[in-house]
């Protein structure tokens, strides 16, 4: 069921969106997917959750956590899946949570980059704009290459 009410966890990425980022990024794996709607050929389902092996996610990924209580776990995987696992990138569509701890520990502190979005996001699937505004982060490898890609157009890219 998709809903505009704050409670729903699952915002599907809104396709223009997911091709900007796949113009630059060139993902290979979908971390937070299903078989309905997976954006890369490779990609992990809530069955087959991405939380259980962040070593065999693929070298660029993307992913659009469900924004419950267990974003923070999901963020954390992705850090976790370039700093010591085998991906270069991993960039995190979610809501800009600033106020949450997990933000600053695992966003300010842990990523290479966030991209606040200008305006609200218009989620797939959904009649209204979103009640929340989003962001992009981005956790890589080398933050050269970060610094040299950004999410250009879609906002403030703030390097970290």
């Amino acid at each position: 069921m998709i809903t505009t009410e704050s409670t729903c966890q699952d915002w599907r990425t809104p396709p223009d969106l997911f091709e900007k980022l796949n113009e630059i990024y060139n993902f290979d794996c979908d971390v937070c997917a299903s078989d309905e709607n997976h954006l890369c050929d490779k990609y992990f389902t809530e069955q087959n959750s991405a939380l259980s092996d962040y070593t065999v996610w693929g070298d660029r990924c993307f992913m659009n956590p469900p924004y419950g209580r267990e974003l923070r776990y999901f963020m954390a995987a992705a850090k976790k899946a370039v700093d010591v696992g085998s991906s270069s990138n991993v960039v995190c569509l979610i809501p800009a949570r600033t106020s949450a701890h997990w933000f600053h520990d695992l966003v300010f502190r842990g990523a290479a980059a966030v991209t606040f979005i200008d305006g609200r996001l218009k989620f797939s699937g959904n009649e209204h704009v979103a009640p929340f505004a989003s962001c992009i982060v981005e956790y890589c490898k080398d933050k050269r290459r970060a610094q040299s890609l950004g999410c250009r157009g879609l906002g403030r890219t703030f390097w970290l």
